[in-house]
């Protein structure tokens, strides 16, 4: 494609627009003359910023008095976590700060100040030029670096024209439903700091185009070789802006030499090679410095321009891995591995994490402005907002990775909340830019006094319902004080290369509060995956046993290797594994698994991934089912307010039918003696159901015989197990520590 067929395609967009800005319609309503800058100067941008600051670190401090006086989540004087990758973040926090863990100088984690490495170089260097903890310094940190956020929001409002609506925009931002839950205080994780780069770059891009000085570029080019430091896949964020920087310039300022420049100062950036960070700062600078000796001749830059994203684009991580990243979230199905002539089907990561889950339009809406005409009202305004200053089209990117969350889960719509707050701001603005002065008294009120007042009145209810969300949202911390002193004491009775086995996000804390490695923690794998859910959900305690042994010291390959040639030779999948005298590798460190409390509303997630026919996908049919509102009123439990279970009888009645049950037991808890359990069996049961009422965790369960004798249900809450595989190192009502011998 030459830049004549570019500009024959483009030229009918480009006169379609201006017909409609000469509209008679337009000069009718005169709303030209209606939104005309009204930019503030430093001192009031200043100011904005200090309000921001201060308004959102108060709602996310709200949160802090509900759990201060609560020692149940508390861990050294200071309010536990609340998610799990927040531990992930925290323990590469005090490995930098600390350069150990429980003695351990052998934990291994992510490079520490590498991808992802911003977050935890903030609590790091709070480290370093304060005396408080790291615990104080994780809890805190996300209340106060969200404010940046919205101070570009209002940056980028400012820069566009208007200070007032900045200001608004950027409140409403640090207020929203989905990036207050995910940067609310003790959620130290990289969704603080996910929209810094892509916000920044928007407003060097806007400043191009507002200056027409390409040196705005270099400065952005140069920021994204920086940009994984803030966000692993902020490549992915800011290609997207680029390219509609592009198009941009493709329709409206082709022969714009500051932008065609500007675009090849880009190009460097978006190359996916992994080059060394000096080489590819040579090469934006080279492209700097070629612009600006050819900066007068508009052929060449034309020509340059067109070959280098022909040549680039292909090249680009969106080019490259933008579809596998963005399969990744949209893929839920099995994935399938294959060895030899054989393929096994396993469960996919992202159907386990409600989060990357599919949301619908309501739910969207809910997340990103919390209100359904707020929502509306903001799109009719991002619509008006780029009528009248085009190159806002800069922010409609990250409004299309937002509207993704309806096909790959709820944590998108974060991109969409500064193009919505901006677009519901102009829209605010817009009705504030049509009033005049008044007079009240004989006193005259000035015209932009009028409209300034105006629009904070129309801002403020949305505001009052954002903060009134802030100030009543109580999510508790993700553990407890007990779970984490069981964690510290694993740290205290394990050596450093030791290995503790758990579920994989349970992984992150052990790393925190001990110091130890553990398998599968971050980014599993769907064999690791299944291995984990065969170890917690298999009746055969020595298949339980030798799988924890294999995973150890062998990873999954070997035990894939092992059941792909049992299929081979026409022998149980099994065969072997679960032998007493299995061929293992040599033991070269302690095994022990890690059964926390907190599983128990995710365990028939993980019991499922294992339960099934691994060539096929299938799922074998099986009953874990847990009662989310249930009562007893007499001799009779209601689970769900559809499932009834009389207690002298043992018969259930549920809408797939009525069967009697083989017996109702209650397990009552104990943290210094084995649990206590009273088992009531029923005579002639046509089923091999149990009902069982775990006492102290307030959980009632349907199990059927093979997940009532899952490792984890006999294990943990029945501590029954066989003590020549394993040993009971830990009791505790929260979490229990085995060892494997």
């Amino acid at each position: 494609m030459n830049i004549d067929t570019l500009k024959r395609i483009s030229q009918p967009i480009v006169e379609a627009y201006h017909r409609f800005m000469n509209s008679e319609l337009l000069q009718r309503i005169n709303l030209s003359d209606k939104i005309q800058d009204k930019q503030l100067s430093l001192r009031w941008i200043m100011l904005f910023a200090l309000i921001i600051l201060i308004y959102s670190v108060t709602i996310r401090y709200a949160w802090i008095p509900i759990y201060s006086d609560n020692a149940s989540y508390q861990w050294n004087d200071e309010i536990l976590l609340t998610t799990n990758d927040a531990y992930h973040y925290a323990t590469s926090a005090k490995l930098a700060a600390d350069g150990q863990i429980h003695n351990n100088s052998q934990l291994t984690h992510n490079s520490l100040f590498g991808e992802n490495g911003a977050i935890v170089a903030s609590a790091w260097l709070a480290s370093k030029l304060t005396s408080f903890s790291m615990e104080t310094i994780t809890l805190y940190l996300p209340i106060i670096l969200p404010s940046l956020t919205g101070i570009l929001v209002l940056l980028i409002g400012h820069l566009l024209g208007f200070s007032a609506m900045g200001l608004v925009a950027g409140l409403i931002t640090v207020s929203s439903n989905i990036f207050l839950v995910r940067t609310r205080a003790g959620y130290f994780d990289t969704d603080l700091l996910t929209l810094i780069i892509p916000l920044v770059l928007i407003y060097l891009l806007l400043r191009v185009i507002k200056t027409n000085n390409f040196k705005n570029a270099l400065v952005a080019s140069l920021l994204l070789t920086t940009q994984t430091f803030f966000y692993n896949n902020a490549p992915l964020l800011s290609e997207v802006i680029i390219i509609t920087f592009i198009v941009f310039t493709a329709l409206l300022r082709r022969d714009n030499l500051s932008h065609l420049g500007s675009i090849l100062i880009l190009l460097p950036a978006m190359v996916s090679f992994d080059l060394p960070t000096s080489i590819r700062i040579a090469l934006i600078v080279g492209a700097y410095f070629l612009v600006s000796q050819h900066q007068t001749e508009k052929d060449k830059l034309q020509k340059w321009t067109l070959l280098g994203i022909i040549a680039v684009l292909p090249l680009s991580n969106l080019g490259e891995r933008g579809w596998s990243k963005v399969s990744y979230f949209f893929n839920t199905a099995d994935t399938t591995s294959n060895i030899g002539n054989i393929s096994f089907s396993y469960t996919s990561i992202a159907s386990t994490v409600d989060e990357i889950k599919k949301i619908n339009w309501d739910r969207m809406i809910e997340l990103s402005t919390n209100s359904e005409l707020v929502f509306y009202l903001s799109m009719i305004g991002l619509v008006l907002f780029l009528l009248f200053r085009f190159q806002s089209i800069l922010i409609w990117g990250l409004l299309a990775l937002g509207a993704t969350s309806l096909f790959a889960g709820e944590r998108f719509t974060i991109f969409a909340i500064a193009p919505l707050s901006l677009g519901f701001a102009f829209i605010l603005q817009l009705i504030a830019s049509n009033l005049n002065s008044i007079n009240i008294n004989g006193t005259t009120i000035r015209r932009t006094t009028v409209q300034y007042t105006v629009l904070a009145m129309l801002a403020l209810p949305t505001l009052y319902q954002n903060s009134s969300y802030a100030f009543n949202y109580n999510a508790p911390p993700v553990l407890i004080n007990d779970e984490a002193t069981v964690l510290n004491a694993v740290g205290e009775i394990t050596q450093p290369h030791d290995k503790v086995i758990a579920w994989w996000d349970y992984g992150y804390e052990i790393h925190y509060f001990s110091g130890r490695q553990t398998i599968a923690s971050g980014a599993a794998s769907p064999q690791q995956l299944f291995t984990l859910s065969t170890i917690l959900s298999n009746p055969d305690s020595q298949l339980v046993a030798n799988f924890a042994h294999l995973l150890s010291e062998s990873g999954t390959a070997g035990i894939e290797k092992r059941m792909k040639d049992n299929l081979k030779s026409g022998k149980p999948i099994f065969n072997g594994l679960n032998n007493a005298n299995a061929d293992l590798p040599k033991s070269s460190h302690a095994k022990y698994i890690y059964m926390p409390a907190r599983m128990i509303d995710i365990f028939p997630t993980i019991y499922s991934m294992s339960n099934k026919n691994l060539l096929t996908g299938e799922k074998f049919p099986y009953t874990l089912y847990i009662g989310k509102n249930a009562k007893k009123i007499g001799p009779q439990w209601e689970l769900d307010g559809s499932i009834k279970i009389n207690l002298k009888t043992g018969m259930m009645n549920s809408p797939q039918g009525n069967i009697k049950i083989a017996q109702y037991i209650e397990v009552d808890p104990s943290n210094d003696a084995k649990p206590k359990t009273n088992v009531t069996l029923f005579k002639d049961a046509t089923s091999k159901i149990s009902l069982v009422f775990f006492k102290g965790y307030n959980k009632i369960m349907l199990l059927d015989e093979n997940a009532l004798n899952s490792a984890f249900i006999k294990m943990f809450f029945f501590e029954e197990f066989d003590e020549n595989l394993f040993e009971l190192r830990i009791r505790n009502n929260h979490a229990k520590l085995y060892r494997v011998k």
